[in-house]
C-alpha cells in the first residue's frame, strides 16, 4: 500500500457551549466554548487510558479515543459596557491550531485575536467619538516557520457644528510584520508594512421649502510604508485625493443636479500619477407617485505623469429604480473610455512604465430586484 497517497479515515467530534450574562442592565458578558475531538486516523486501536490516567467511560461511549486522537479548543469572550453617552468592549479570541470546526464559525485555526473598542458623545450630541483597536496572531504553539502579526485601529471624530455644517474626521492604521519562527528571517526577506490613512469631510446644507444646497469637500491621504529593501520599491507609495462637490435639488419639481470636482497623486518612489477630474449629473422622479427615479453623471479626467504618455478618461454612468407597493427594482450602467496612448519613439519613453491597465474600455452593469416581506 502507497501510504504517502493514502488518504486515512478520520473522525471529528466538537462539544461546545455559550453563555450571555447582563448586570445592572448595563454591562454585559458572553462567549462561547468549543472543544474539538480529532482522530486523524479511525483505524487505530481505541485506547482506554492514556499513561496512568483512564478516559472517562462517558468519553469513550461519545467518541473512541486512539493514539490519532488530539484535543482542541477554540474560546471567544466579550465584555461591553453600555452607558447613556459612552460604550466600550473587549473582546478575547483563541483558536487551537489542530481545532476543526463543524460549521463556518472558527473554520480558520491557529490564531489569537484580541480587540478594543470605544465610543461616546459630547456637548449634547453634537461631539461624537470612536476608536477601535485590535491585534492578532498566528503560531499558537510556536511550531511553524515565521509567525505573522497584524495590528489595525481607527479613531473617528464627528461634529455636528450646527443644522448646517457638519465635519468628520478619520484616522485608520494597519500594520503586518513577519516575526522569527522555527527560522530566523533576514530583513530582506521579512514581510515589514504600516499603512496611514488620514481623511477630512465636511459637508454643509441649506435648505428651504422648495430647493436644499448641498456642498461637500473631502480630503483624503493614505501612505504605504514598507521597510523590507527588497519589496519597497514596488511596494511603499503615497496617494492624496482632494475632491469637491454641489448639489441642488428642487423638492417640489423633484429634481436636481450634481456638479463635481476631482484631483488626485498616485506616487511611488519617483513616480507620480496626476488625475483631475470634472463631472455633472442630474436625477428626477416620474409618475404621479414619485416612484420612478432615474439618475445620470457624465465625466472628464485629464491624466498625466512624468514618466510615461497617458490619455484622458471619459465616463458614463446611468441608474434607474422603480418601486411598487412591495416591490422594487433597479437598473445600473456605468461605461469607461480611454482611448489608446499614441507613443513617440523618439520621446524614449520606458514603456515598462506606461499604464496599460487604464488604456480599456470598460462597460459595467447590473439589476437588482427586491420585495419587502
Amino acid at each position: 500500500m502507497d501510504t504517502l497517497n493514502t488518504l486515512r479515515p478520520q473522525e471529528n467530534s466538537v462539544l461546545g457551549l455559550g453563555w450571555a450574562y447582563t448586570f445592572f442592565k448595563k454591562l454585559s458578558f458572553n462567549g462561547d466554548l468549543a472543544l474539538s475531538l480529532l482522530n486523524r486516523d479511525k483505524t487505530y486501536g481505541a485506547l482506554d487510558s492514556i499513561g496512568h490516567y483512564e478516559v472517562p467511560k462517558f468519553v469513550r461511549s461519545f467518541t473512541p479515543i486512539n493514539e490519532s486522537s488530539v484535543l482542541s479548543y477554540s474560546a471567544r469572550t466579550e465584555l461591553s459596557l453600555q452607558l447613556t453617552d459612552f460604550n466600550a468592549s473587549t473582546t478575547y479570541q483563541r483558536i487551537q491550531p489542530d481545532y476543526i470546526s463543524l460549521g463556518t464559525p472558527y473554520t480558520v485555526n491557529d490564531l489569537e485575536t484580541i480587540c478594543l473598542a470605544a465610543g461616546g458623545n459630547l456637548l449634547k450630541g453634537h461631539l461624537n467619538l470612536s476608536g477601535a483597536y485590535s491585534t492578532q496572531h498566528n503560531n499558537l504553539e510556536h511550531a511553524l516557520s515565521t509567525e505573522l502579526l497584524a495590528q489595525s485601529g481607527n479613531l473617528s471624530i464627528n461634529a455636528n457644528v450646527n443644522k448646517h455644517l457638519n465635519l468628520n474626521v478619520n484616522i485608520n492604521g494597519a500594520k503586518v510584520l513577519q516575526k522569527d519562527g522555527l527560522i530566523v528571517l533576514n530583513d530582506s526577506l521579512r514581510m515589514d508594512q504600516l499603512m496611514l490613512n488620514y481623511s477630512f469631510s465636511p459637508s454643509y446644507v441649506s435648505s428651504t421649502d422648495i430647493q436644499q444646497h448641498t456642498l461637500s469637500a473631502s480630503i483624503n491621504y493614505t501612505d504605504l510604508k514598507d521597510n523590507n529593501p527588497a519589496t519597497a520599491v514596488a511596494a511603499a507609495g503615497n496617494n492624496i485625493n482632494l475632491s469637491a462637490s454641489y448639489g441642488l435639488q428642487f423638492i417640489k419639481a423633484f429634481k436636481g443636479i450634481t456638479a463635481g470636482l476631482n484631483y488626485s497623486v498616485y506616487g511611488q518612489k519617483d513616480y507620480r500619477y496626476y488625475s483631475t477630474g470634472l463631472h455633472i449629473g442630474g436625477n428626477a422622479q416620474f409618475l404621479k407617485a414619485h416612484n420612478w427615479n432615474l439618475q445620470g453623471d457624465i465625466g472628464y479626467f485629464f491624466n498625466r505623469t512624468n514618466g510615461a504618455t497617458v490619455s484622458n478618461n471619459t465616463t458614463f454612468s446611468l441608474s434607474s429604480g422603480y418601486s411598487l407597493h412591495k416591490h422594487s427594482l433597479s437598473l445600473y450602467s456605468s461605461y469607461t473610455i480611454t482611448p489608446p496612448v499614441y507613443l513617440n519613439p523618439l520621446d524614449k519613453v520606458n514603456l515598462n512604465r506606461i499604464p496599460y491597465a487604464v488604456n480599456t474600455r470598460n462597460l459595467s452593469g447590473g439589476i437588482t430586484y427586491g420585495y419587502q416581506f
